[in-house]
């Protein structure tokens, strides 16, 4: 993808495992190398929400999702649709 955006600015880390698991973001990031990412170990350990070192050519966050809203707010919706239709 890299490649047909003809560069990354920044990474995102969401969802539990991207924003739970510093483990699996260092993991990434040493895939990631090519692209001269460079994590700071203490921030990604804490969990931080900037987690790319001062050398890093490329940011990386962790932003905490709201998936368990976003369900919800859909099926209120559907259920609200719903209830519409058979009046």
């Amino acid at each position: 993808m890299e490649a047909t955006l003809c560069g990354l600015d920044g990474l995102v880390f969401t969802a539990g495992m991207g924003e739970h698991q510093p483990q699996i973001r260092a993991m990434a990031a040493r895939h990631l190398a090519w692209l001269r990412l460079e994590l700071e170990a203490v921030a990604n350990m804490r969990n931080a929400m900037v987690v790319h070192s001062a050398q890093s050519r490329l940011a990386a966050y962790v932003i905490p999702t709201g998936d368990e809203r976003v369900m919800a707010n859909e099926t209120l919706s559907l259920l609200q649709l719903t209830s519409e239709t058979r009046m």
